[in-house]
């Protein structure tokens, strides 16, 4: 799902939209994307006639955060960059969210068409591993994350 707006969400908590995508689509496979003001305080645009404020894109900037997606700036100087980058991240899926809570971060092996790979990151916000940009796996490549668990 991608979100576009230079005004941040007003029809509510974004919080009690996650039971609705939880329910939606297994955990992992809902990915938000957002084009929206910068966090936390928005911009103001002079790339056109006269200047335009943009507000930050609130709840949305919460939702991508949440789900692990990524949110492209309204603000940024470059759309041609912006838009290649977001093609890109719908194209070749870049953050994998891990199946169990609480991994022990120093054993996250990735493999790559059996490869072992270390241009990713574990990010603990969101309990996923994220890909590198320049280094995201290509459609029809086998991507395995093992790791073992704090816990029983």
């Amino acid at each position: 799902m991608i979100f576009v707006s230079d005004e941040p969400d007003h029809s509510g908590a974004w919080q009690g939209y996650t039971s609705f995508f939880d329910n939606l689509k297994e955990a992992g496979k809902f990915i938000p994307y957002a084009v929206i003001g910068d966090h936390p305080s928005g911009c103001v645009s002079n790339a056109h006639i006269y200047p335009i404020n943009i507000l930050f894109g609130a709840g949305y900037w919460h939702l991508v955060e949440h789900y692990g997606g990524d949110w492209f700036s309204l603000c940024a100087p470059d759309w041609g960059s912006q838009l290649q980058d977001l093609g890109n991240t719908l194209t070749n899926r870049a953050t994998y969210i891990l199946e169990n809570e609480n991994p022990i971060e120093d054993t996250i092996t990735v493999t790559v068409n059996g490869q072992i790979v270390t241009e990713w990151a574990y990010d603990s916000t969101v309990n996923a591993v994220k890909f590198d940009p320049e280094h995201v796996p290509t459609e029809g490549q086998t991507i395995e994350i093992e790791y073992a668990v704090w816990g029983c």
